[in-house]
């Protein structure tokens, strides 16, 4: 094949080879709510991601100062939508005030899916559509369950939902019994969102029951991952399959004699699953991920990290060879992949000087990653989108505004993971309307890292004078670009922005 190669100019001046090929984009974007006023305290910790046509869908609670005298804070959830290139889609971004979302999902260009929690004395679990073509909710639905002592519930959230093959919807959760233990909770709506079937699940009084992640199959059966107390050790994980009626098809903790937690699961392509969370061994954690197969049997499991160093895994994603995860190391954020055998094959670090956190992943539209998370920087926290390309890399690092990558090396420890079953449990629960109030929203993007291309121009030296940084030359000498302020380091054939921590 022979490619037809020019040179274009993308990003403010970087310098890049484009093909006529498609190419895969990078770039790593942080947004805020736009309503602040100075000091411009505020809070967007975008936790949870989606596949929107062409570009990304995000929610996540919100905290905000929009007024210093008088005092006047406001808090909620925001949703956002961005396109294939990071910029915020307008028209398309709304806030929920008073419910925290958890997740959203996109059904149609009129149906976004969410779940969360309202809150207040009584933190109870919300669910409910949008429709982003009207600026308004079609439905929203409050849980309300009876404890075991009969009286009324006040614990309780949603914190993943999705939009089912066969018609309806299915929502993971939590729910405090007689504020003293969680079960781990699942449920079942039609398309209105009225209740088909709900079933709770752990029952040990001295721990907690979590149910944190759902998918379908693919055969329409429904796969619910979360944390099981009690059952192994202290804290272990549990995976529970039900058909689309309710019925349970088999229920298991998974754990060793440390701590294990689940927080996402995946389909892998063998129709198995594939879980990511955490493996904690006294004061370090590491990142966990299991490889079951369709029923439940364990295939490998291995810790990833270093003892002395914190490493959470928050997002799994399957691929063709393999599989990515999420999460955090340290203040910054994780991605690496893994073979179908559990081997390390690559891990990326992104992140500024502050602590910066990842939470769910997904695959791009153009190939590569998206990973959300949350940017720190003093007093403010924005929500965060990092898009990768194949390998896990963000190119465009040649710029002065950018935040640092590198790369990183994580141990494989294999562990030994016992079985034991995860009960059910019988408890009543019932959804009633609930009013929420949907606004649109103004959403501010920085550019931290500006779009960049697979194929960036080789950087062969940066020159550094008497009065600090000068410039970036590329392979003939020719310079690139001017830039003044950090420093800047050589490595791999790039300009990489040095972080002084």
């Amino acid at each position: 094949m022979q490619w037809k190669v020019h040179i274009s100019f993308l990003s403010a001046g970087l310098l890049v080879w484009s093909t006529a090929a498609a190419q895969t984009v990078s770039f790593m974007d942080t947004y805020d709510m736009s309503n602040a006023v100075p000091p411009d305290i505020s809070a967007e910790a975008l936790i949870a991601t989606d596949a929107y046509p062409g570009g990304y869908m995000f929610a996540g609670p919100f905290f905000e100062v929009i007024s210093l005298s008088p005092l006047v804070i406001d808090t909620g959830s925001v949703i956002l939508v961005v396109d294939g290139s990071g910029a915020v889609v307008p028209g398309a971004n709304y806030s929920i005030s008073g419910a925290f979302l958890m997740d959203v999902k996109y059904v149609s260009s009129s149906s976004y899916l969410i779940s969360g929690f309202v809150a207040g004395d009584d933190t109870s679990g919300v669910l409910g559509m949008v429709d982003p073509t009207a600026g308004g909710m079609v439905w929203a639905k409050r849980l309300v369950i009876l404890q075991s002592n009969s009286s009324p519930d006040v614990r309780d959230k949603l914190i993943e939902g999705i939009p089912l093959s066969s018609g309806g919807y299915v929502f993971a959760g939590e729910n405090v019994d007689n504020l003293t233990h969680f079960d781990a909770l699942v449920l079942k709506t039609d398309d209105a969102g009225n209740l088909e079937w709900h079933q709770f699940m752990g029952g040990n009084s001295a721990y907690g029951d979590k149910a944190r992640d759902v998918a379908e199959t693919p055969s329409g059966d429904i796969v619910v991952a979360g944390i099981a107390g009690g059952f192994l050790g202290n804290y272990a994980g549990f995976v529970s399959l039900f058909d689309v009626s309710g019925t349970l098809l088999w229920s298991n903790v998974y754990g060793t004699a440390d701590d294990e937690y689940i927080f996402e699961i995946d389909i892998a392509n063998d129709g198995g699953f594939i879980l990511a969370g955490d493996h904690m061994v006294g004061s370090d954690t590491n990142v966990l991920v299991m490889k079951l197969d369709a029923s439940g049997a364990v295939e490998w499991a291995y810790s990833y990290g270093d003892a002395g160093r914190t490493e959470l895994g928050r997002g799994v994603v399957s691929v063709a060879d393999g599989y990515v995860i999420s999460g955090t190391v340290g203040a910054d954020i994780l991605l690496f992949k893994v073979d179908m055998d559990g081997n390390v094959v690559w891990a990326r670090t992104y992140g500024g000087p502050d602590t910066d956190m990842g939470s769910e992943v997904v695959r791009g539209h153009d190939g590569g990653f998206a990973i959300v998370g949350v940017w720190n920087e003093g007093v403010n926290q924005d929500g965060l989108l990092v898009k990768t390309l194949d390998d896990g890399r963000v190119l465009d690092l040649s710029s002065a505004s950018c935040a640092y990558q590198g790369d990183i090396t994580l141990a494989a420890r294999p562990l030994s993971m016992s079985v034991a079953a995860f009960p059910t449990i019988s408890r009543s629960l019932s959804l009633t309307d609930n009013a929420l109030t949907v606004s649109a929203t103004n959403v501010g993007r920085t550019e931290t890292c500006p779009l960049g291309t697979e194929d960036p121009l080789s950087v062969s030296e940066v020159r550094e004078g008497t009065f600090g940084f000068t410039g970036i030359y590329s392979v003939d000498g020719r310079r690139v670009r001017d830039a003044k302020g950090p420093a800047f380091e050589l490595r791999d054939g790039k300009c990489r922005k040095v972080i002084r921590r």
